[in-house]
């Protein structure tokens, strides 16, 4: 059976049982594949599979010890997913007949994350992480529409225990999808933690962390991210908003450190702090003697922090989306949000940037004493405890202080005039969007449509910056000012609205393949204008799509994106480009991804590419298509592959004939590398191109791994650690690099 067929004809379970009597490496093969370990079939799947004797099994297969090992770890994992989800279930119940109300539910779930953030290494409760964020946005989808709003329960510690266990269960049953993934498809391997005190999935080899791509792939975006956000600073600053304020803001310096007066010249600032000239009488006024005017100008000093403080986090907000993940233009594009109602993808951002920006303010304030956080409250409590019950140990002393809240929150509520969790009307959060220049002429149906897709139990985005409540909204602070929200509403709905044609209308599936073309053209002239500035031939969409031939060794195509001669070096450069579109959520994805679009496509167009061009044809049709008046005559032919991501960046790949090579490189390496960009100070620096050597000197760049080599370093320094929380210590899995 041949891979394309596998994918169109699934195996069958008994099938699949059959295999594993014949040959174990196949039908471990098959199993991954076919999902039934894990899957809805998977009880009948592992039914069956109890009934094989795997000890005869490993008789007959010796070398296949190691895969039925790896069968053992998936029923372990099947095992745990029965255990999360069965207990889920029975607190679900429960929590559905306690009938609480809306308000004092999620009210509970924010409860559970705040007391996690104060506890220590105690994980009696959850923190704040992109998991528990998600937790809860999939709980309240789930609950909210079986609770009814007849006689609803008030705020309990039995609605703050079943909270916290959902949230737990709900956060493991995640990371199991993750942990399988990692083990089945991100090079991750599972063993027993000494003492059965659990498991620990990680990579066997440490000294392989610069090869993983699970590793390799989050690091490289993180630096990308980083690169591109203090990239886009001056873009950012050529925005309407910012050409207003910045003159009395001065927000591109960053946050305002220092408050003065006129005459007061300041000679050294911190980087990323600025110094604000402010009006004299504020000065004069602090130093009255009257206590009202010196107390006045306590506010107003600090509103005008407020206010700058306001324009600078909507800088950094904006800042790290501006440039997601190539040339597409975010104030051009319409998303249709509600029905004929569409906004650019520009309004989407600046209204997001909006709530980061007030979120941080909150931030702001929380670090004052006595301000109701939790935190506050915890802290105080904690203070007392320690002069009352010294004899009690830290353990101890969080979870009386834990517990004391949990069981005396209504009342804190009150006497705080209910400033712990914050709740806002949707006329007071559409006054912050207005604050913002671009969004000041958007209309009232327009901002109502965002904010309702920024509170959507339902929408795409992991978790929400804001829920409805009644006609409330409850403002998540800490996960916008936390959290990169902005580069998440790209990821997961941007992205998803403008690339994904899968289960689209036809409608909207025509759309989509027009704008994945635009999009894939936009990529072809980038790559094309980079290449200029090393040779003039180079030329991008031209019609070499399906080029046919009747040559003498038979018919010949090719299909280029972008291709270039170096005339003095006599090198030909062929590019094809692929493009993710959309991100792929897990290893399995990206690795199907590499197996489709450069393994198979890929491999069999480099292939079509240079067959074209070892003909005397070819190279007549490429002199004619980018005017080159001389002759071609027995080019050196260099394949590259671009991508969009890092899936397999830097990879090489060998062409069937077994001798030819290309190299698969991302569009971020390419034009950093052309353009002599540094991108991180660990690089090593590398020369710029010589114009009658430029080919060389690229081609040798990316052989050699000049511009991503010094990764190999930081690699090695990478830690990354999650572990199951709602179970015994005995099947506790940590994954840990």
């Amino acid at each position: 059976m041949n891979k394309k067929s596998q994918n169109h004809n699934k195996i069958r379970i008994d099938e699949l049982l059959e295999l594993f009597n014949n040959s174990p490496e196949e039908a471990y093969r098959q199993l991954i594949s076919s999902n039934y370990f894990f899957s809805k079939q998977a009880k009948l799947f592992w039914a069956a599979f109890d009934q094989i004797r795997i000890d005869r099994l490993n008789n007959l297969f010796p070398k296949s010890t190691e895969t039925f090992n790896k069968v053992v770890w998936l029923k372990l994992f099947f095992d745990l997913n029965e255990f999360y989800n069965n207990e889920k279930e029975k607190s679900l119940i429960k929590l559905i007949e306690l009938n609480p109300h809306p308000k004092e539910l999620i009210k509970s779930f924010f409860l559970c994350l705040e007391l996690g953030e104060t506890n220590g290494e105690l994980i009696d409760f959850p923190n704040y992480s992109e998991d528990s964020l998600r937790a809860i946005k999939l709980l309240l989808y789930e609950i909210s529409p079986k609770l009814t709003l007849k006689n609803p329960s008030d705020f309990s510690t039995s609605l703050v225990e079943l909270s916290n266990n959902l949230i737990k269960y709900q956060v493991d049953i995640s990371l199991l999808d993750e942990f399988l993934d990692a083990f089945v498809w991100g090079g991750f391997e599972m063993e027993q933690k000494e003492e059965d005190k659990g498991f620990l999935l990680g990579l066997k080899d440490i000294n392989n962390k610069e090869k993983n791509l699970y590793g390799l792939n989050f690091l490289k975006t993180k630096l990308k991210r980083e690169y591109k956000r203090s990239d886009s600073n001056p873009k950012v600053s050529n925005e309407e908003h910012f050409k207003k304020n910045d003159p009395k803001w001065k927000t591109n310096e960053g946050l305002v450190g220092i408050l003065h007066s006129s005459g007061v010249i300041v000679t050294d600032q911190t980087p990323g702090i600025t110094s604000l000239q402010i009006d004299d009488s504020i000065f004069s006024d602090f130093n009255s003697t009257d206590y009202k005017k010196s107390e006045n100008v306590l506010v107003k000093m600090m509103s005008i922090q407020q206010e700058q403080n306001f324009h600078c986090q909507f800088r950094n907000a904006l800042s790290e989306i501006y440039q997601p993940n190539d040339e597409i233009d975010i104030h051009k594009i319409e998303i249709e949000i509600e029905p004929n109602i569409k906004v650019t993808l520009f309004d989407l951002v600046c209204a997001m940037s909006s709530l980061i920006a007030n979120a941080d303010m909150f931030r702001y304030f929380s670090g004052i004493p006595d301000n109701g956080t939790v935190k506050a409250i915890k802290n105080n409590y904690l203070n007392f405890l320690c002069n009352e019950k010294p004899e009690l140990s830290l353990v101890d002393r969080h979870r009386v202080c834990n517990s004391k809240i949990v069981n005396s929150f209504a009342e804190i509520e009150k006497q705080l005039g209910e400033k712990t969790f914050r709740f806002f009307s949707e006329e007071i959060l559409i006054s912050w969007l207005i604050l913002v220049e671009e969004l000041k002429h958007k209309s009232l149906n327009e901002l109502k449509a965002i904010l309702k897709l920024f509170s959507k139990l339902n929408s795409p985005l992991s978790f929400n910056p804001i829920y409805k409540v009644g006609e409330e909204f409850y403002f998540s602070w800490r996960t916008c000012s936390e959290f990169n929200v902005n580069r998440m509403l790209y990821d997961k709905y941007i992205s998803d609205k403008l690339f994904n044609h899968i289960n689209k209308p036809k409608e909207e599936h025509k759309k989509i393949g027009e704008l994945h073309k635009n999009r894939a053209d936009q990529f072809a002239n980038s790559v094309r204008d980079l290449i200029k500035t090393l040779t003039p031939y180079s030329e991008a969409n031209k019609d070499f799509y399906s080029i046919n031939a009747n040559f003498k060794n038979g018919k010949v195509s090719g299909d280029f994106d972008t291709i270039a001669y170096f005339e003095k070096e006599n090198i030909v450069l062929a590019i094809q480009i692929k493009l993710s579109n959309v991100m792929p959520k897990n290893e399995k994805r990206k690795q199907q991804w590499i197996d489709t679009r450069i393994k198979d496509s890929g491999v069999m167009q480099v292939s079509k590419d240079l067959k074209l061009l070892q003909t005397e044809e070819g190279l007549k049709l490429l002199k004619n298509k980018l005017k080159i008046r001389k002759r071609i005559k027995n080019p050196v032919i260099y394949s590259i592959i671009i991508t969009d991501n890092f899936f397999t960046d830097h990879k090489k790949f060998i062409l069937e004939d077994g001798k030819s090579i290309f190299y698969c490189i991302s569009y971020f390496e390419f034009k950093h590398l052309i353009l002599n960009q540094k991108i991180h100070e660990k690089q090593q620096n590398w020369l710029p191109f010589v114009k009658d050597k430029a080919a060389y000197q690229l081609i040798k760049s990316i052989e050699n791994n000049v511009f991503w080599s010094f990764v190999n370093e930081l690699a090695n320094e990478f830690t990354f650690s999650k572990t199951l929380s709602a179970i015994n210590e005995k099947n506790r899995i940590e994954m840990k690099i």
